[in-house]
C-alpha cells in the first residue's frame, strides 16, 4: 500500500519539482515494493500518484519497468516529461510504447508521440530494429489525421527515421500539405528536438514552479463562504474571523473548484455526485476510469451517458463492469448494450463479449438479432465453429439478397476484417463495393485501408478505382449547375489515366530488372578475360541505373497517388454540393411561383448569377435563430450561405430584391423559411432568417 504521508502530500500540492523532490525520501527501500506502488497507481488509474512516484523514482535513479507505460501512457500531463521519463525506464521501452498505442485511451497526438519516441529509442538501443507493428500503427494513425497538423509533423519525423515507403504513401495521401517533407529540415529538426528531449533528465523537465492556473474550462466557485474580517467567525468560537479561521480559509481558497464550498481535492473525492456531460467530456481517460457508476445519481440518465463515454474512450473493461452493476433492462439500456458491444467487438475481447451476452440474454440460446461481429467474435477460438458461423451468415445473405440490409452486409465484411481472418474480410468487402451505395462504399474502403495498414500490406487498394468510377457516374453532370462536377470529374479521370500509365511503366522496369539480375546470377563466375570483366561491370552499372530509375518512378507514383486522392476529395465536394442544390430546388417552388401574397413585396426579375466571392457577416444572435429552427432548415440555410458567399451561380436561382428595400435580397430556404441578405462589395451580410409568414412584418422593420 502507498504511504499515507505521500497521499496527503499529493492532495495538498500542485505538480512541480519541489513536491516531487519531497517524495524521493518517502519511496520504499526495495525495488519490488517501489514497483508495487507504481502498479497500484496504474491499476487505480491514479494519474497524480503515478506521476509523482515515477518521476521521484527516476530522479533518485531507481528502476521503473516500462511495462507500466501500456496503461500509464496517458497519465503524463506534459509531452516533454513523457519523453524524458519513458526513455529512462527499464525493459523494452519501444515494444511497450507500441503496445500502448490503441490499447490506451489517449489523444491521437500522444499516440503518435509514443510511436516517435519508440522509433528514437530503437534507433539508439536496438541499432534501428523497430518494434513489431510500429509502422503499421503509424499508418493507422495517419488514416485518422484530419486537420491535426502537429501529429502529421510527428509522423513525418517517424518517416525521417524509418524511411518506410508504405508509410510515405499513406502520408502523401492523407496529409498532402506535408508531402514536401522528404528531406525537409523542419522534420529533421523535429527528430533532433525529440532526441534532445529523450536525453534530458527528468529533474530538468519538471516545472520549477506550481501552475498558475487553478482550474480551467469552468467558472471557479469559492470553497469558503465570504465573511468580513471583523465579523464573528462562522465556526462559532466567538472570536473575530480575522483572528480565528481567516488564515486557514485563505489557504483553502487557493484550491477552490467549480463547485461552491468544495476544494479541488474534495470534488475529486466525490466526482460522481457532481457529474454532468460537460465535466464528463473534460475528464482524462484515467480519471474517467476511476469513477464508480453506482455513486452517480440516476437522474437524467447520467449513468448511461457515463458508460457510453467509457466505451467511446475504448475503456471497454470498465464499461462492461459498470454495465453489469446497473443491469440491462428497458429500451434505452438495450440501445446502450448495442453501443458498448460494438466497441467490445472492435477490441476483439471475447471474454467481455461473453459477459455482455450473459448480461442481456442470460445463458439461454443465442439470439439471432446479435450483429455478425459479435457472433464471429464469440467463436474466434474455435476455427471449426467460426467457419461454420461464417458460412451460415453468408448463406443467409445469399438466400434473400433483396431483404438483406446493406448495413448488415457491410458489418459482416467489417466483422471478418477484425477477426483472425482479415485477408478474407478484405476480399468480402471488395466484392460488396459494386453493389452497395456510394456512401457505404466510401466507409467500407476506409475500413479496407485500415485493415491493410494493420496487416502491413501495400496501401494501394485496387477497388478504390471501381468506387471512384461509380461515384463519378452516379449523378448526371449535365446543366449549368454541374460545371464544377464536370471539371472535377475530368481532372480525376485524366489523373487516373496518367497514374495507370505510370504503374504500367513501373511494372515494365521491374520485369527488366528481374531479368537482368537473373542473367547476372547465371553469369556469376570469375572473369577469365578483360572483356568478361568489362561486360560484368557494364551489367552492374546497368542494374544500378535501372534501380535508380525505379526509385524515381516510385516517387512519381506516390506523388500521383496523393494528387489523385486530393482530386477524389474535390469530386466528392462538388458532388455533395450539386446534390444539395438540386434537392433544394426540387423542394422549393418553381422560380417565379411565390406563395400567395409574397410577390407583392418583391421586385420582378432575378439577381445576376455571376458574382464574386465574399466573406460572410452574420447578425448578432444568429446562432439562437438557427437553434429555434427545424434542424434541416438550419443546415440548409448554412449551406446556402456558403454557396452564396462563394458566388455559386446555381445558388442565385430564385434570389430577388425587396420592393421596400431594394438593397435587401430574399432567397428561399426550403418551402417555409426565407433568408434576407445584402451583397456588399466584399461582404455577404445576412440580415435575418425567418418563417415566410413573418416576411411582411420583417420587411416593415427594415
Amino acid at each position: 500500500m502507498m504511504d499515507e504521508t505521500l497521499i496527503k502530500l499529493i492532495q495538498r500540492s500542485r505538480f512541480h519539482l519541489k513536491p516531487v523532490l519531497e517524495v524521493v525520501p518517502l519511496l520504499p527501500e526495495s525495488n519490488e515494493e517501489l514497483d508495487a506502488w507504481v502498479t497500484e497507481a496504474v491499476e487505480a488509474s491514479d494519474g497524480e500518484a503515478f506521476q509523482y512516484v515515477v518521476c521521484a523514482a527516476l530522479i533518485a535513479d531507481r528502476p521503473v519497468d516500462s511495462r507500466h507505460l501500456k496503461r500509464g501512457l496517458g497519465m503524463f500531463q506534459d509531452g516533454k516529461l513523457f519523453a524524458s521519463a519513458a526513455c529512462r525506464m527499464t525493459g523494452e521501452v519501444g515494444e511497450h510504447l507500441v503496445e500502448a498505442v490503441h490499447e490506451t485511451a489517449v489523444t491521437r497526438a500522444r499516440n503518435v508521440e509514443a510511436l516517435l519516441i519508440a522509433a528514437l529509442w530503437s534507433k539508439k538501443h536496438r541499432e534501428g530494429n523497430l518494434p513489431a507493428g510500429l509502422i503499421n500503427k503509424a499508418r493507422m494513425q495517419a488514416r485518422e489525421l484530419g486537420t491535426d497538423h502537429m501529429s502529421a509533423g510527428m509522423l513525418r519525423a517517424i518517416l525521417e527515421i524509418t524511411d518506410d515507403e508504405n508509410l510515405r504513401t499513406v502520408l502523401d495521401q492523407e496529409a498532402p500539405l506535408t508531402k514536401s517533407g522528404d528531406g525537409n529540415p523542419v522534420f529533421t529538426q523535429m527528430v533532433d528536438a525529440y532526441e534532445k528531449l529523450c536525453g534530458l533528465e527528468v529533474r530538468d523537465v519538471l516545472p520549477q514552479t506550481p501552475p498558475q492556473v487553478i482550474a480551467g474550462g469552468a467558472h471557479l466557485r469559492r470553497s469558503v463562504g465570504k465573511t468580513g474580517r471583523n465579523d464573528p467567525c462562522p465556526c462559532g468560537s466567538g472570536q473575530k474571523y480575522k483572528r480565528c479561521c481567516h488564515d486557514k480559509d485563505q489557504e483553502r481558497l487557493r484550491f477552490s473548484s467549480d463547485v461552491a464550498g468544495k476544494t479541488v481535492a474534495e470534488v475529486k473525492a466525490e466526482q460522481e455526485l457532481h457529474l454532468n456531460p460537460a465535466r464528463l467530456k473534460a475528464l482524462a481517460a484515467h480519471e474517467l476510469a476511476r469513477l464508480e457508476v453506482l455513486k452517480i445519481p440516476e437522474k437524467n440518465e447520467m449513468r448511461e451517458t457515463f458508460i457510453a463515454e467509457l466505451a467511446a474512450r475504448r475503456l471497454v473493461d470498465e464499461a462492461v463492469t459498470a454495465f453489469e452493476h446497473i443491469g440491462c433492462h428497458g429500451n434505452s439500456r438495450q440501445t446502450l448494450w448495442d453501443w458498448v458491444m460494438r466497441y467490445v467487438t472492435d477490441k476483439g475481447r471475447k471474454d467481455l463479449a461473453e459477459r455482455m451476452m450473459e448480461l442481456r440474454y442470460g445463458h439461454g440460446p443465442l439470439p439471432w438479432n446479435v450483429r455478425p461481429g459479435a457472433l464471429l467474435l464469440l467463436r474466434k477460438d474455435d476455427p471449426s465453429a467460426f467457419l461454420e458461423m461464417l458460412e451460415l451468415l453468408s448463406k443467409m445473405a445469399l438466400e434473400d439478397p433483396e431483404e438483406t440490409e446493406e448495413e448488415w452486409l457491410c458489418e459482416l465484411a467489417y466483422a471478418v476484417m477484425i477477426s483472425p481472418m482479415p485477408a478474407v474480410g478484405i476480399l468480402i468487402a471488395q466484392r460488396l463495393i459494386p453493389i452497395i451505395s456510394k456512401r457505404a462504399g466510401v466507409q467500407l474502403v476506409d475500413h479496407i485501408l485500415k485493415t491493410r495498414d494493420r496487416m502491413g500490406l501495400s496501401p494501394q487498394e485496387p477497388f478504390a478505382d471501381l468506387l471512384e468510377k461509380r461515384f463519378s457516374e452516379e449523378v448526371a453532370d449535365g446543366g449549368k449547375d454541374a460545371r464544377e462536377l464536370r471539371i472535377a470529374r475530368q481532372k480525376l479521370e485524366a489523373k487516373a489515366a496518367e497514374n495507370r500509365k505510370q504503374i504500367e511503366e513501373l511494372r515494365r522496369r521491374e520485369r527488366e530488372l528481374r531479368l537482368l539480375e537473373k542473367r547476372q546470377a547465371e553469369q556469376a563466375r570469375p572473369a577469365e578475360t578483360e572483356a568478361d570483366a568489362a561486360e560484368t561491370e557494364a551489367d552492374a552499372a546497368e542494374v544500378r541505373e535501372l534501380r535508380e530509375k525505379l526509385r524515381e518512378q516510385q516517387a512519381t507514383i506516390r506523388q500521383s497517388n496523393a494528387e489523385r486522392a486530393q482530386l477524389r476529395r474535390e469530386l466528392g465536394q462538388a458532388y455533395t454540393e450539386l446534390k444539395a442544390g438540386r434537392k433544394e430546388r426540387e423542394q422549393a417552388p418553381a422560380a417565379g411561383e411565390h406563395p400567395s401574397g409574397e410577390e407583392d413585396f418583391l421586385l420582378p426579375g432575378e439577381v445576376e448569377s455571376v458574382q464574386p466571392p465574399r466573406l460572410i457577416e452574420f447578425p448578432r444572435r444568429f446562432q439562437d435563430t438557427l437553434l429555434h429552427l427545424p434542424r434541416q432548415a438550419g443546415r440548409s440555410a448554412l449551406i446556402l450561405c456558403g454557396r452564396l458567399a462563394a458566388g455559386d451561380p446555381s445558388a442565385f436561382s430564385g434570389v430577388v430584391r425587396l420592393k421596400a428595400a431594394p438593397d435587401v435580397l430574399r432567397v428561399r430556404v426550403g418551402q417555409d423559411h426565407r433568408m434576407l441578405f445584402r451583397m456588399l462589395p466584399d461582404t455577404l451580410q445576412i440580415v435575418d432568417l425567418i418563417n415566410r409568414r413573418d416576411l411582411e412584418k420583417r420587411i416593415r422593420s427594415l
